[in-house]
């Protein structure tokens, strides 16, 4: 078989905001929130599972939030220093920061998102056509330059699930069925070229979303629209 990468694909870990009945949209805005203590032991399971992994390279967003389960998972990893890169930084959600799901169910902007969500996005922030193209487009470049390699990228819920619907090819209106909690990993091979989706959203038994010993058929070929 050919040598073929991971790009380990991870959500940052918990905070008192994911744990709330009613959390608040924060985006790409800094508000002060440190990971929770579910979220310190979620990344610790993290980096048990990826210390055995001979990880080359870490790369995150540069969110407090992302920083922290950098920080946690680069203690168990002898790697080079963990790279910030804004194209993994959270959704800007524009009007909706800071806001309630409620809150923005107000709006009457609300439906068009929902039902265009690749379209019309966050009212004045990003759409997650825009989301999937900034992301997809840097995770290519690092998957043509780690081609043969394991890497950890640290991102946020949202971004990761406008990723995971480009390579599964799922419109963006259908982009809520990609479950991505706090603390998750995703797995994807790099094969010929390609960037083939392997393990969605495990949180647990992270050894069952290792890489088989064949890559998987869910290759994407369909452009960032």
């Amino acid at each position: 078989m050919e040598n073929s990468g991971i790009i380990y694909l991870l959500s940052c870990c918990s905070t008192a905001n994911d744990e709330n009945n009613y959390p608040r949209m924060l985006g790409q805005h800094e508000f002060p929130l440190p990971l929770s203590t579910l979220g310190i032991r979620q990344a610790g399971a993290l980096a048990t599972f990826l210390a055995a992994r001979d990880v080359s390279h870490v790369y995150s967003s540069p969110m407090m939030r992302a920083v922290q389960t950098t920080r946690i998972i680069g203690e168990s990893l002898a790697t080079t220093p963990t790279t910030f890169v804004t194209s993994l930084t959270d959704v800007d959600v524009g009007d909706w920061t800071g806001a309630t799901l409620e809150q923005a169910m107000d709006d009457p902007r609300y439906d068009l998102y929902i039902r265009d969500p690749g379209t019309y996005g966050y009212p004045n922030g990003e759409s997650l056509s825009a989301v999937a193209r900034r992301a997809v487009s840097w995770i290519e470049k690092i998957a043509q330059k780690h081609y043969d390699e394991r890497v950890v990228l640290v991102s946020h819920p949202e971004v990761n699930r406008a990723v995971l619907a480009h390579l599964c090819s799922v419109p963006m209106y259908r982009i809520r069925e990609l479950d991505q909690v706090p603390g998750c990993l995703n797995l994807i091979r790099v094969f010929r070229g390609s960037l083939e989706l392997q393990a969605v959203n495990y949180t647990d038994n992270f050894d069952l979303a290792e890489e088989e010993d064949e890559p998987c058929d869910s290759v994407s070929s369909v452009p960032v629209l």
